[in-house]
């Protein structure tokens, strides 16, 4: 399912923006013979959460944020006096 989350709280070190992320989430359930909750398995693409919210950068970014720091290639344009 996809998940639709307003960041109105600081979450891994990002500032509450109140920003509307969208990201996907698998839930597994599995109940018992008497028709009682056993377990729950989730998984969460935190990968595309972080990217939104800015803390992770895409790849096109890390490339270019390396090619700054290490003065290889055409630079970008925002790369300042790096």
């Amino acid at each position: 399912m996809t998940a639709h989350w307003a960041l109105t709280r600081g979450f891994m070190g990002v500032l509450a923006s109140g920003e509307e992320v969208a990201f996907e989430v698998v839930d597994i359930n599995r109940f018992g013979a008497d028709q009682k909750y056993v377990e729950h398995w989730s998984v969460v693409d935190l990968l595309t959460l972080l990217k939104q919210l800015g803390a992770v950068p895409s790849p096109a970014g890390a490339a270019s944020e390396a090619a700054c720091h290490e003065g290889r290639g055409p630079l970008p344009t925002n790369c300042g006096s790096a």
